[in-house]
């Protein structure tokens, strides 16, 4: 059975967003989780299962198996095209349902959904490596919603198995492409939640399509309900770790918060791979922080040692400190964070964008005030708050600020000249930005999204290197 990545990063994601807590109220609409996206594999089993696949053809069974012994060799793209030569018209509907898997599984690059890249991979090459390279690759047409429409419109009764992968289909579109698609995110996550309970009244028993089921209801406020579908997943498989960590969720938002905290528990006991033990860290620190912040420390603690090169964990504790309202712990954290990344632009950037989402102008130049004195004979560091202190300025006074902002910005370009080489990217930035602000002698002030985006050294893996807020 397939264990993939992204219903824990959802799990992540509404975790963030959904979970009760007096400081936070309840959301339904998804947030981008703070890894990445990736594929949103199907919950069905295997393609050769004999009781899926039952009322296959025998010249149909024949291509299905042909199918899934090429993709247990990684092989997506020969896979689908046996599938394609059987049934180019997709008048099949256990071809398409495999049709179906492959895509969700095996692409490589996707345009909304409705078209994909596939490849046969090669010794040594992985689906998650390639979709996060810069290589180009050719796509095909393929619209899942439009093809089993047609066979409805057919009278073609859908087996089981086309019933769930429809139902992961929109799964993963609600995932990849939230607020993107040209259907509302309501209406697709509606669409695949009737998928999954269809397949369950006909009498699918699945732990991933229950774990599926459970977040979809989550999405919906529905905890209590999301909460019955995903025991029955742990019912059927007590060690899936996913399962834990939206059960996590789902208890935590009816404020059975111990229960929560064994779930999370009991998510890190499964996973593995540093990115799903990474999330299961940050929710187990964002459940606990509006009523036991030493438990939340806790697990942002134990994520900074097992993660010491990635500054996640103390910038979640800086926000977690300014959505509960505690001025002096956000400004502890900041600082602390900033010692341990003082040349990440992007440590600097996300710090300041908490504050200036929460309207705390004040407290974001303090930071940056507080800093410049604190980090005395740190160039790197003390160009990059100068850079954004000038920016900040001509936010805050526009035209009037114009006169401060450039004498901060010389400050800070000579901090540069002391930390990099002359060629370095950052000094192109601040010619940008210098730009800028002479136009803003004279006309409105830039704006943040527009400012310029200057790379410096030393930036934490993994994050942006540019200091734009």
């Amino acid at each position: 059975m397939s264990r993939d990545r992204s219903v824990a990063l959802a799990a992540f994601a509404f975790a963030l967003l959904l979970l009760f807590s007096p400081s936070l109220s309840a959301q339904s609409a998804p947030a981008a989780p703070s890894a990445p996206p990736t594929a949103a594999a199907p919950a069905a089993p295997a393609a050769a299962s004999l009781d899926l696949y039952a009322g296959a053809s025998a010249d149909c069974r024949k291509v299905l198996d042909e199918a899934g012994k090429l993709i247990a060799d990684g092989k997506w793209m020969s896979a689908y095209s046996a599938l394609e030569s059987f049934d180019k018209g997709d008048a099949d509907p256990w071809a398409l349902a495999l049709k179906i898997e492959i895509c969700m599984r095996g692409y490589v690059q996707t345009k909304e959904h409705r078209s994909f890249s596939l490849v046969d991979l090669e010794p040594g090459q992985t689906l998650e490596a390639l979709r996060a390279g810069e290589g180009q690759y050719e796509l095909f047409d393929f619209d899942p919603m439009a093809a089993a429409q047609a066979q409805e419109a057919a009278g073609v009764e859908p087996p089981l198995i086309l019933t769930v992968a429809i139902g992961d289909y929109y799964f993963s579109v609600q995932d990849l492409f939230p607020g993107q698609w040209f259907l509302s995110d309501e209406e697709v996550c509606t669409r695949a939640l009737a998928c999954y309970e269809r397949a369950v009244a006909a009498g699918l028993s699945n732990a991933e399509t229950f774990v599926r089921e459970g977040i979809l209801l989550l999405r919906f406020e529905q905890p209590a309900e999301a909460e019955a579908r995903i025991r029955k997943a742990l019912a059927l498989d007590p060690g899936y770790p996913d399962a834990h960590l939206n059960l996590a969720i789902a208890v935590g938002q009816q404020g059975r918060f111990d229960e929560a905290y064994a779930a999370v528990d009991a998510a890190l006991a499964g996973y593995r791979d540093a990115d799903h033990r990474y999330m299961a860290y940050m929710l187990g620190a964002r459940i606990a922080a509006s009523s036991d912040r030493a438990r939340a420390e806790a697990y942002l603690a134990a994520a900074e040692k097992e993660f010491p090169r990635d500054p996640s964990p103390g910038l979640f504790r800086h926000m977690l400190a300014i959505q509960l309202g505690d001025a002096d712990a956000a400004n502890a954290a900041a600082d602390a964070v900033l010692d341990r990344f003082s040349d990440s632009p992007y440590v600097v950037r996300t710090i300041l964008t908490d504050w200036l989402g929460n309207d705390d102008l004040d407290l974001a130049m303090g930071f940056l005030d507080r800093s410049l004195v604190r980090m005395a004979g740190q160039d790197a560091c003390l160009g990059i708050l100068g850079f954004y202190k000038a920016l900040l300025i001509t936010e805050v006074k526009g035209t009037d600020g114009y006169a401060e902002a450039m004498s901060v910005l010389d400050a800070a370009e000579a901090s540069f000249h002391r930390a990099y080489a002359p060629d370095n990217q950052v000094f192109s930035a601040v010619a940008q930005l210098r730009a800028q602000l002479a136009q803003a002698g004279t006309a409105a002030s830039p704006a943040p999204a527009a400012q310029p985006s200057p790379s410096a050294p030393g930036a934490v893996p993994g994050g942006s290197a540019s200091p734009t807020p």
